[in-house]
């Protein structure tokens, strides 16, 4: 019964895969005609001789040997199986990288230098995967390389990645990537990216969701735009960026950009160094209550001269260390140092310090507990400090972020909004925001009277933020016009180069030093309506 069985297992297994059950059924022959030789021996059936009376054991011998060739040839299967894993994309099942570079390798030993590689990304993909699952997206990826498929197959100039004749490979970041050998190609690259083009903008479907895909397509050549194989991925890829902003929708790899890319991560690298070795400076700009024209705070503003190239605009490194994660230990320098410059202001000036951070500061896990840290350890009362907050659109509708610039004001700092009237910031958004204080951006206050429509923004700006019982500082007042307008609007606190330019501590110490009683140097027949200023 269990030579039945088994029998039965290998015929089952031989009408699914032949390739090695196969020596196990034949390992099965010798077995069994030498098991019935042997009784036939016995009883005399069969002459006797040395093979047939032996001829059980030379069954067994040559039954091991085809089942030695079955488990070599199963190895080998099950190598081919993980080689296949390594080579196919578990979802898609379509070549991975590492058969697109393999088939690189294979043009350059050949002599074949003058191939490109293209990546087609579907537009909008990484927002249409967080509605869709991965067997879905998988779906949409295996229809859409077969279409582009059928467009291939023809084409002798897209270089076949396997011997299955494969052309297309999926890249983990939803795109698909092909070579396309310039020595064969008969038709201008433009035509073959709008022939992938139309097809990809055809309609796919996704339960009942019909979505048109456009592609947005990166090519990089071989070797003008790198000789080795990750080199021209990786350029194909960052082509595709520049590929979603031009007409076409499809671009070249621009080593320019790449020569820049490079240049700011190195000024980051740079960057980070500046901050651990303390070479960065605090500016301080200071800021008149437009009532008394005393001093009543300054703003720190950090400078970088950086030892090779020279000044550093803030508006170069402050972008460069939110989008590499640096600026909150950039924001903490900020206010360990402003504070300890602080606190010699105060020797001889009660006013306050106003401290730039940003809404990625406020979002960070660790920002209020470090933060409080260092200002208890300065001994600055919360009361001389003011935080002015950039980016407030970004927070204003996070209840983390909310919970925690509530605390911040219950502790006694004021809170201001630093970039209302500019990008996304709006009176609607920031409402939802406890401040006290609200900055109107130097682009509505510098030259003021120059422009009628600047004027009357400006004005009622200032007029919402009056009636909601704010605060107003109007950074960029350069005259004395600037001034006086800004005044009659109702205006608290001005800052700009009328008054100082941002200066190092030393410099703004004798500045502090040269005025009279704190008050600045100024005509002082004021008037307008203003809501007493507790910063003096």
């Amino acid at each position: 019964i269990f030579i039945l069985y088994a029998l039965f297992i290998i015929f089952r297994r031989l009408s699914k895969d032949f390739a090695w059950a196969r020596f196990y059924f034949i390992s099965w022959v010798p077995f069994l005609a030498g098991a019935a030789i042997q009784p036939l021996v016995l009883l005399n059936y069969v002459d006797s001789t040395f093979i047939t009376r032996n001829a059980f054991l030379f069954a067994v011998m040559i039954e091991i040997t085809f089942m030695a060739f079955a488990l070599a040839e199963r190895m080998r299967r099950n190598e081919q199986d993980r080689i296949h894993d390594i080579s196919y994309h578990d979802f898609t099942r379509l070549p991975r990288k590492s058969m697109l570079e393999n088939a690189m390798n294979e043009m350059k030993i050949s002599g074949k230098n003058d191939f490109c590689v293209l990546i087609i990304k579907p537009e909008h993909i990484e927002q249409i995967s967080l509605y869709i699952d991965d067997k879905a997206n998988a779906a949409l990826f295996k229809r859409l390389s077969r279409r582009l498929s059928s467009l291939f197959i023809h084409n002798d100039a897209i270089v076949k990645l396997s011997s299955n004749h494969e052309k297309i490979c999926f890249l983990e970041n939803n795109c698909l990537a092909i070579i396309v050998n310039n020595e064969k190609n008969q038709q201008d690259l433009p035509v073959l990216i709008k022939s992938i083009q139309q097809l990809t903008s055809e309609t796919f479907q996704i339960d009942d969701l019909k979505l048109p895909l456009s592609a947005v397509i990166g090519v990089a050549n071989h070797p003008e735009h790198g000789s080795a194989n990750y080199l021209l991925i990786n350029h194909a890829q960052l082509a595709v960026n520049d590929a979603q902003l031009v007409y076409g929708r499809w671009a070249y790899y621009q080593s320019e950009k790449s020569d820049h890319t490079s240049y700011l991560l190195k000024l980051a690298t740079d960057l980070k160094e500046a901050i651990e070795n303390d070479t960065l400076a605090i500016y301080h700009q200071p800021q008149i209550d437009l009532k008394t024209l005393r001093v009543c705070s300054s703003e720190c503003l950090i400078r970088w001269e950086h030892p090779r190239e020279g000044f550093i605009s803030p508006d170069i490194f402050i972008p460069l260390a939110e989008d590499l994660g640096l600026i909150n230990q950039l924001t903490l320098w900020v206010i360990k140092r402003a504070l300890a410059q602080h606190q010699q202001i105060l020797v001889n000036n009660n006013h306050m310090v106003s401290i730039n951070i940003s809404g990625k500061d406020i979002a960070h896990e660790h920002f209020f507990t470090n933060a409080l840290s260092i200002i208890e350890e300065s001994g600055i009362a919360a009361d001389k400090i003011i935080l002015e907050l950039t980016e407030s659109a970004s927070i204003s509708h996070n209840k983390q972020s909310l919970e925690l610039i509530q605390k911040l004001g219950d502790l006694g700092f004021t809170i201001s909004i630093d970039d209302f009237g500019t990008g996304y910031s709006s009176m609607a958004q920031i409402s939802h925001l406890p401040f006290q204080e609200l900055k109107v951006d130097r682009l509505f206050v510098e030259n003021v009277n120059d422009d009628h429509k600047r004027k009357t923004i400006a004005e009622a700006t200032v007029k919402m933020a009056k009636g909601l019982g704010l605060e107003v500082v109007a950074e960029g007042i350069n005259s004395q016009e600037d001034e006086d307008t800004l005044r009659s609007f109702g205006c608290d606190i001005g800052q700009g180069y009328y008054y100082a330019k941002p200066m190092p501590i030393d410099d703004y110490l004798d500045w502090l030093a040269s005025q009279n009683n704190g008050r600045t140097q100024k005509r002082v027949d004021l008037d307008g309506e203003f809501i007493p200023a507790d910063k003096i």
